[in-house]
């Protein structure tokens, strides 16, 4: 069998992988509507875009602490004493 050229990686994989959420994916994380979207960010309930290139990119550490998806950090450094 003849072999095809080598795959890329999609647009999506290396997004996911990012430091960074697109719109699309902060909607389907929350599961709103990229109106929805736009009204929470209005209202301060979620980040500001980090860039507004040709798709509005978030912070995705912001995005999660928002969304409460990002685990509490532990105020001790997480020691316990004996």
């Amino acid at each position: 069998m003849a072999e095809g050229p080598p795959q890329r990686r999609g647009r999506k994989v290396a997004a996911m992988e990012s430091a960074r959420y697109t719109a699309s994916e902060v909607c389907r994380l929350a599961g709103y509507s990229k109106v929805t979207l736009r009204r929470r960010i209005s209202a301060g309930r979620l980040p500001k875009p980090v860039d507004r290139g040709r798709e509005m990119l978030f912070d995705r550490q912001a995005v999660d602490r928002a969304l409460g998806l990002a685990p509490e950090k532990e105020q001790d450094g997480g020691w316990t004493s004996v």
